[in-house]
């Protein structure tokens, strides 16, 4: 009897393993602060946010919130350690992001759709 009684425990807890794998949160969640620097080394613009909630079921996307000199909801591509993202809107050409993390970093570059301007960003994690 006792050793039904393990069994029946034991399938049980297994079941819930996979739940609690899925329950993990993603990388990407979290907010992410940083700079946007260009090729001459010079800053440019203010601080940058990437505010993200969420990563679809099967990890190959997510939404999240760019903040600049406003929030705009950009749409943001996953492969691997790689995030892409573009920040046009109907009033701005805004600029294609491509980064890779690295830890409680994000870092790679940038180019302006409107002016080409292009350079280096790095974002880290807010804690």
């Amino acid at each position: 009897m006792v050793s039904r009684r393990i069994v029946i425990a034991g399938l049980a807890g297994a079941a819930l393993i996979p739940s609690l794998a899925r329950a993990q949160a993603h990388w990407l969640i979290g907010e992410w602060v940083g700079q946007r620097d260009l090729a001459k080394g010079t800053r440019y613009g203010s601080d940058r946010t990437l505010t993200v909630a969420r990563v679809a079921a099967d990890g190959k996307s997510a939404q999240g919130v760019w903040t600049s000199s406003g929030k705009l909801t950009v749409k943001v591509t996953i492969e691997g350690d790689q995030i892409g993202f573009n920040t046009a809107s109907s009033a701005d050409p805004g600029a294609v992001y491509k980064l890779e993390h690295k830890g409680d970093t994000l870092s790679g570059s940038f180019v302006n759709q409107g002016d080409g301007k292009s350079g280096a960003i790095t974002l880290t994690r807010k804690k």
